[in-house]
């Protein structure tokens, strides 16, 4: 429904007053709310109503994101290449290049294949 689809006007024709119009949006705003309260109320209900079926306890939906395993982070990569100056220190090759990798191309004549790991 469209705003223009609403109309304005009183029982006898006569536009609505400003008043009206916040008076009626009042009106409308507590149906809704109340409308909606019972609607989750039903699904609820049915919810229970399943999971019985399925021969679990009622929980609430809050809960279920409880249940979710626990996402795995992948597989670590092998460094590829090692900072000359602190051979602690290495990169993967994937994701944001380290400050020390930055700082060594920005010198002149020193090209990432240089400090790749044999």
């Amino acid at each position: 429904m469209l705003l223009s689809d609403i109309s304005v006007q009183g029982a006898v024709g006569t536009l609505l007053t400003t008043d009206e119009i916040l008076e009626t949006i009042a009106v409308l705003k507590t149906e809704l709310q109340q409308r909606a309260r019972q609607e989750l109320a039903e699904i609820d209900r049915r919810r229970n109503v399943l999971l019985d079926v399925l021969g679990e306890m009622p929980v609430s939906c809050d809960d279920e994101d409880d249940e979710k395993p626990p996402r795995s982070r992948g597989s670590v990569n092998p460094p590829k290449y090692r900072n000359p100056e602190n051979p602690e220190q290495t990169w993967s090759g994937r994701g944001k290049r380290p400050a020390w990798v930055v700082n060594y191309l920005n010198e002149p004549a020193h090209l990432l294949q240089d400090v790749l790991i044999p």
